[in-house]
């Protein structure tokens, strides 16, 4: 049980507790100490920080690229990597709240993104609420056709678009193929027709390799009133 004794800007704190950062591996410019906690049973003092963004993978056969990043990360270590999909391992393939780095894990297709959208209303709630400045983040999304094919992520999408989520950025992987076989197989979906209908802002990449065209499209998105 805490209570918060102060709040701090970011310029107040000046970063003065460097081996707090250290110790953690993460670069002071990744997130924002928005408050200095007293405990109330101990003398220590806890910071707590908010992130700049949230990423949300709801690509399952997308494990290696999130465990990837936890190795840069310093959160896994190389063997972990090489135990991929291995029993008890903490890099199975599909990603579980056992792995450090990941705070959330679902079950069927469709629920990471309307979970992502639960994420947007938080940030929309808590930066109205607590403090405009410092809860100021955006939600990216990493989902794939079979997101899409579920309901329940059209249904999140839809209440996304009506509250103008617009701290919302989908990546949509639209590569044409599935585990089964070809996409066109199982689906013939124009998923982009579909968007516009949803009020989203839909941008396109051609080429999906292409970083810098992805991060031209992210930049776009920010500058719209909608989810993109």
């Amino acid at each position: 049980e805490r209570t918060v004794s102060k709040v701090y800007t970011e310029k107040e704190f000046a970063w003065k507790d460097k081996k707090w950062i250290a110790d953690r591996k993460v670069n002071e410019d990744d997130f924002k100490v928005f408050a200095w906690e007293e405990s109330k049973e101990k003398d220590a003092v806890v910071i707590a920080a908010a992130t700049y963004l949230i990423i949300v993978i709801t690509l399952d056969t997308g494990a290696p690229l999130l465990y990837a990043m936890l190795y840069m990360l310093d959160l896994l270590s190389l063997d972990d990597l090489k135990d991929l999909r291995k029993l008890g391992s903490i890099t199975p393939g599909h990603p579980e709240i056992s792995t450090p780095g990941i705070d959330m894990a679902t079950g069927p297709l469709g629920q990471g993104i309307a979970s992502s959208v639960g994420m947007a209303i938080a940030e929309r709630y808590l930066n109205a609420t607590v403090n405009n400045k410092l809860i100021n983040h955006y939600t990216y999304v990493l989902c794939g056709d079979g997101d899409l094919m579920e309901g329940v992520s059209y249904e999140a999408l839809s209440l996304a678009s009506k509250l103008h989520l617009n701290k919302l950025i989908i990546l949509y992987d639209y590569n044409n193929i599935t585990l089964d076989g070809k996409l066109s197989d199982s689906n013939e979906e124009d998923v982009v027709t579909r968007f516009k209908a949803l009020n989203f802002n839909v941008l396109i990449v051609n080429d999906g390799e292409n970083i810098l065209e992805i991060d031209k499209a992210i930049t776009k998105a920010k500058q719209s009133t909608m989810p993109s």
